[in-house]
């Protein structure tokens, strides 16, 4: 934790299971018996056999786990009786406390804030009446305020997820950006929001960004490496890189992309960000990415119950089911769409796709998160649907853009609505450890300031989330 800092923890609420979130530490619920039971010990942290009970447990209630060490106990009875919501949230504190004390220096996945998650508590596997549960929310927010950390109630069961926000919805008071948010939540209610998910929102679980992609490709080569290190090389666009790396590199380079989306951490694939969490838990129906990866898919299903997603072009959507369209392809059929000469075969190979987008902009109304408008097929496709006569409103749909952006908000006025996501008006100061080996300085303390700002996209997607759930 950075002393420096002066920013508030914020407290998040997501749809989906604690084991499968991306984040510092995670809290599991026992008693003072230590009587875990398999569903946290067995099928939450992957053990093969039940945990034992620490020597000073009865002292402290609060343990982390020793072959797992991101998952912390705690005891939320007092001697096996369950304790109501006032009586737990004191214990809270003090375990809020000896978690913070323990994580790392850096938080996971390039955060600029620790984050700590955890089932609603003090529930007993069920839902809490509306001021036990507005009374959790608080008490968790003056917590996160205090230790300076983010904090995710994880919610399993969708009913208890959309009671929660609407209890939050009652209780909260208003932030400067809420108009906004409370807009795409009435749509999302009204079944009008689709998404359009760009690689910013997979960075948030570690996945590297297009340009980062170029250089690990790069660094990769054993031939030819004196090219791709020239600064003509560097001159060039990034899908004119791509395809010079494409015919120099022996088998390619969609092994490689495929080996960077998917590569394991600490021996388990790669979970989705909390962002990844935040999009699914608006249940849009339409979706569409230019990203490769699996994860927003993998955050859907975490939600469980009935719903699938299915994935276009490979599948055909069942009714009431929820589809993704993978605009590039992706990792799992090895299509990708890379190079120059990929994105020019574009319109012969894939028009249909390119048709089932543009279908999207003209029936709904689309919510682009994590996108740098940079993308030649996003252009091309968004531009064509503009040209379309169309009466009435001709906005297409909503862009959220990471820090100010004034050329941008006036080429696309008309056609987008455009949000700018800020941090802070101060940044608390960089941790030196924060920084990557070798890393630039001004490269690192601009990532820094992004880092703040996907933050902010974060705290935004929450309270969108907060005002689309029914009324009832």
């Amino acid at each position: 934790m950075s002393t420096a800092s002066k920013v508030p923890g914020h407290v998040f609420v997501i749809h989906g299971k604690v084991q499968d979130v991306t984040c510092d530490a995670a809290l599991i619920p026992t008693d003072t018996r230590f009587s875990v039971r398999a569903q946290w010990w067995q099928g939450v942290i992957g053990l093969d056999a039940a945990p034992r009970r620490p020597a000073n447990w009865k002292d402290s209630g609060c343990a982390q786990d020793g072959t797992n060490g991101r998952f912390w106990y705690v005891d939320v009875t007092n001697d096996g009786e369950t304790l109501g919501v006032a009586a737990l949230l004191p214990r809270l504190g003090d375990v809020i406390g000896s978690v913070v004390d323990k994580l790392p220096k850096v938080p996971v996945r390039g955060r600029v804030r620790h984050l700590v998650t955890m089932p609603l508590l003090g529930s007993g596997g069920g839902g809490l009446g509306h001021d036990e549960a507005v009374q959790q929310i608080r008490a968790l927010t003056e917590l996160a305020e205090r230790f300076e950390v983010d904090l995710a109630i994880v919610v399993p069961n969708r009913a208890v997820f959309e009671a929660l926000q609407r209890q939050r919805a009652n209780s909260v008071t208003p932030r400067s950006i809420n108009a906004e948010a409370e807009r795409l939540g009435q749509l999302v209610r009204q079944g009008a929001l689709s998404l359009m998910i760009g690689a910013g929102v997979s960075m948030g679980a570690g996945l590297p960004g297009w340009t980062e992609l170029l250089d690990q490709l790069k660094d990769s080569l054993v031939s030819d490496a004196e090219i791709v290190a020239s600064k003509e090389f560097s001159g060039l666009p990034p899908l004119d890189q791509a395809e010079l790396l494409q015919r120099i590199r022996e088998r390619g380079i969609a092994d490689g992309v495929i080996a960077a989306v998917t590569r394991k951490a600490g021996g388990k694939l790669i979970r989705p960000a909390l962002g990844h969490f935040l999009l699914a838990g608006l249940r849009c129906r339409q979706v569409a990415t230019t990203n490769y990866d699996l994860l927003y898919e993998a955050a859907v299903t975490s939600q469980g119950d009935a719903q699938r997603i299915h994935s276009l072009p490979y599948e055909r959507p069942d009714p009431g089911n929820p589809w993704i369209l993978k605009l590039h392809g992706d990792v799992k059929h090895n299509d990708l769409v890379l190079s120059r000469s990929s994105f020019v075969e574009y319109d012969g190979s894939r028009s249909a796709t390119g048709a089932v987008f543009q279908a999207m902009l003209m029936t709904s109304h689309v919510l682009f998160v994590g996108l740098s408008f940079t993308d030649d097929n996003v252009l091309r496709l968004t531009h064509e649907v503009t040209s379309a006569p169309v009466e009435g409103d001709t906005v297409l749909g909503t862009t959220l853009s990471l820090g100010k952006s004034a050329v941008r908000k006036v080429l696309w006025n008309g056609i987008l609505n455009w949000v700018e996501i800020e941090g802070p008006s101060q940044c608390p100061d960089r941790p030196v450890d924060w920084a990557k080996d070798d890393e630039d300085i001004a490269d690192a303390d601009a990532r820094w300031k992004m880092g703040w700002q996907v933050r902010e996209l974060e705290i935004f997607l929450d309270t969108v989330a907060l005002w689309s759930v029914p009324n009832s």
